[in-house]
């Protein structure tokens, strides 16, 4: 499918609460496809496609809709897309199988050795204004070789976000997740795959982007009030109400920990 397109897709999906967007995965050219899902001739075009393929997702339940309802969601969705004709398919599980659907990939990963490998993974959420520059700067020049495992792309509203949590979004109203989630051998890849996060995130803050990290990892308390911005004050309030003895997260090294006498 194509590269990545900064464009906001808009449909009819909002209108039906039945119908769910799923993640979309962007796979590197050399990431491996079930070819189970495409024909031959699916397979042949699919593998000569010279950038990074976008695979969006749309998930139903056949309880709550009807087969117009699913032909016209569908329609709307792929009506908006740059993709390769007749690559288009469909995977009918029972809702069983999807709620575990993660838990087979643990299984798959266990089996195969990846998931006792190491993971350096980095997650962005990055303004709707930033992510073509991210696209241009980070997918098609930085990671344009693959990061040795899937990314996810997809957007979300601030307004859906409960304000009252900790977690830190991008002051736009629309952003975008970008989930690098690595899997690699341990050795001289792990510290090319760190440093190359690093990177990434270094730009985003050179470029002024709008964006910030989800479950980072800072060195200095500077770091992380630049992170929490205009809500670290009421963080640490926060801290000293709930969590006075700072027994709670250590391993950030952000408060004291307070001993009784």
């Amino acid at each position: 499918m194509s590269s990545v397109r900064a464009k906001s897709i808009k449909s009819d999906l909002k209108q039906a609460s039945h119908f769910r967007l799923g993640r979309p995965l962007l796979l590197a050219p050399s990431t491996v496809i079930d070819s189970t899902l495409l024909t031959t001739s699916d397979g042949s075009r699919l593998r000569t496609c010279p950038n990074y393929r976008s695979i969006p997702s749309l998930n139903f339940s056949e309880t709550d809709t009807t087969p117009k309802d699913i032909l016209i969601a569908v329609s709307g969705l792929v009506e908006q897309l740059g993709f390769v004709e007749g690559l288009k398919f469909e995977v009918d599980v029972s809702y069983v199988e999807f709620i575990l659907r993660v838990k087979q990939v643990e299984q798959q990963a266990r089996a195969s050795g990846i998931w006792d490998a190491p993971h350096p993974w980095l997650n962005l959420f990055i303004s709707k204004s930033g992510i073509a520059d991210f696209d241009r700067t980070v997918f098609k020049e930085i990671l344009k070789d693959g990061i040795g495992g899937p990314m996810l792309i997809y957007p979300l509203l601030r307004n859906k976000w409960n304000n009252r949590t900790s977690v830190v979004l991008p002051d736009s109203e629309i952003f975008y997740l970008v989930a690098l989630l690595r899997s690699v051998p341990d050795g001289p890849l792990v510290e090319k795959s760190v440093a190359e996060n690093n990177e990434i995130a270094e730009w985003c803050t050179k470029q002024g982007l709008d964006f910030k990290q989800y479950l980072p990892h800072y060195q200095s308390k500077e770091d992380w009030k630049q992170h929490f911005g205009n809500e670290w004050t009421r963080f640490v309030e926060r801290k000293a109400m709930f969590d006075p003895m700072a027994i709670l997260a250590p391993g950030q090294k952000l408060f004291e920990r307070a001993h009784q006498s």
